[in-house]
């Protein structure tokens, strides 16, 4: 018998003793049970969790091809917590033609000097330096709401979806693109579009061929797209490096040669300036810095807005947990800053307000807004990174907000080395998939897993629970290197909303139809009303 045929006769025999949520097809497997319709394959993907929550596992067979599917704390440790599987499932490679093998997909010896190279790119002296770029654009975002406040319900998904790319284009590249403005539609269309078309080919196994996928109609429409990105990085990369060299031959000091981005009247570096540092030194190329760039905005844009997304739905049909989140925030604004009695048809400045608002009496036809909404503020109107730290309530609900809509529900591994949960055998070559709507709604370790409750999270409550049973950025060797960026982001994008706005729904959970591929989004939007708050 062929040596290869007997190896993958073994491989099956092993997988083959998992528990398998359906029967399998001899020839397909469950290939042809799955269901097309991202929101149907959700469900059902939910539903053979549901079913074997006891085992901790189940196998699915795509044709000959084995995929293990792990929801277990104590087997998702097995796999996260390995030095040594740190290597991506295959489905990933279909990323590579836009961001290289970057952070996100290399493995081995490259992703290793990749992470120790970035990693101090996120140490949180840098991160608070973006603070006040997450201000400026949350204030946008605020004055476009309140265009559709009072009105009515709507789609915010949108709005926090451009301004989550506009943070993220301002902090990676240090241009801001006013996406929130319309501007730079080529750009912000293609991002958009290259997402929906990588994943719509990663479920489409006869896309996965490139000779195939590249005279399609999608294919064609995928390179037109990867060529705006990459034309749009390496120009601004090209730009900033010619900016280096101007900047060293009239002689700057060596803070303001790091510093050529400003935002606020003040100097930061962007990601794209720290890795310029690196590039300097011959610690990475030119490819590799775009390629980092690139993985920046594909992580940075689509997992936040959906967290966000999540959340204010969350917040929506929870009136009680959003009138104490408001309760903290209210407290928080008023413990620093100064406010800004601004006239609501044309916003004219007519009295400045000392921090103590509650001793202030309500004023019939006028809001106080956030300082940072105008420009010519005094210092002391801003929010300070120590600041954040206050937010606690706001960090659970965030938190747990993650919880029941991680932005990423299944991240895979295909192991380099053999692993054993419980008494499954897995063999090296299978392909493992972590599937968090299974893990973070265990009903082992969350009591009513459903319930939206953000005290699960208080520190007193946290005392006991299993460290991966709650894993949104995943864990061990490759945990997500930006979330703490990310957790910045989503408290000063929510503070801003909730400081303005009551938020109201007619929608359920279960009337969203969820898309769980990549990223985990609402395919029929997130429906709103917003109601302006009143001093």
């Amino acid at each position: 018998m062929d040596k290869r045929l007997w190896k993958h006769i073994q491989f099956c025999n092993e997988v083959w003793l998992i528990p398998v949520p359906v029967k399998t097809s001899p020839i397909f497997g469950h290939a042809l049970t799955l269901k097309r319709d991202p929101h149907e394959l959700f469900t059902q993907t939910k539903g053979w969790v549901d079913k074997c929550y006891a085992d901790g596992l189940f196998s699915v067979w795509l044709g000959r091809t084995p995929v293990v599917v792990l929801f277990k704390p104590e087997y998702v440790e097995i796999l996260l917590a390995s030095q040594k599987n740190i290597t991506k499932t295959p489905l990933y490679i279909f990323l590579h033609s836009w961001l290289g093998t970057g952070l996100l997909t290399s493995t081995g010896n490259k992703w290793k000097s990749r992470r120790r190279l970035l990693t101090p790119t996120f140490h949180f002296k840098i991160l608070n330096d973006f603070v006040s770029i997450h201000q400026k654009q949350s204030a946008i975002l605020v004055e476009l709401l309140q265009e559709k406040a009072d009105k009515g319900e709507f789609d915010i998904a949108p709005y926090i979806t451009l301004c989550v790319l506009d943070i993220i284009c301002e902090t990676s590249m240090g241009i801001d693109i006013k996406a929130q403005y319309g501007s730079n539609p080529e750009y912000t269309k293609a991002v958009f579009s290259t997402c929906e078309l990588i994943q719509e080919r990663q479920k489409s196994p006869w896309l996965w061929p490139d000779f195939i996928y590249n005279i399609t109609s999608s294919g064609r429409s995928y390179q037109k797209a990867l060529s705006v990105l990459h034309g749009f990085t390496n120009q601004v990369i090209n730009d900033r490096i010619e900016q280096r060299k101007l900047r060293k031959s009239e002689n700057f000091d060596g803070s303001d040669d790091r510093a050529i981005y400003s935002s606020s009247n003040r100097r930061i570096r962007a990601f794209l300036d720290l890795l310029l540092e690196e590039y300097d030194q011959g610690n990475i190329t030119k490819e590799g810095v775009r390629e980092e760039v690139d993985t920046f905005m594909f992580e940075g844009h689509d997992t936040t807005a959906a967290s966000l997304q999540w959340i204010i739905h969350l917040l929506s049909i929870n009136p009680d947990v959003q009138s104490r989140l408001q309760q903290e925030v209210d407290n928080w604004y008023g413990k620093f800053c100064y406010f800004f009695l601004l006239d609501v048809s044309d916003k004219t400045l007519l009295q400045c307000l000392p921090k103590n608002i509650q001793s202030q009496p309500r004023t019939q036809g006028f809001i106080t807004y956030a300082p940072w909404v105008r420009e010519s503020l005094p210092p002391d109107g801003k929010i300070k990174p120590e600041q954040l730290k206050d937010l606690s309530y706001l960090e659970c609900v965030v938190k747990e907000g993650l919880r029941l809509f991680p932005s990423v529900p299944l991240f895979g591994r295909e192991l380099t080395e053999e692993c054993k949960f419980g008494p499954y055998r897995v063999p090296e070559g299978c392909s493992i998939i972590v599937a968090l709507m299974g893990l973070h709604r265990n009903p082992e370790v969350w009591e009513n897993p459903e319930t939206f409750n953000p005290d699960r999270f208080l520190s007193e409550n946290n005392v006991g629970r299993h460290p991966f049973a709650y894993v949104p950025f995943s864990a061990g060797p490759r945990n997500c290197i930006g979330q703490r960026f990310a957790m910045m982001e989503d408290k000063i994008v929510l503070a801003s909303i909730i400081r303005h706005f009551n938020i109201k729904s007619t929608q359920s959970s279960d009337d969203i139809r969820k898309s769980a591929e990549i990223i985990l989004k609402s395919t029929s939007g997130i429906m709103v009303e917003l109601e302006t708050r009143i001093f």
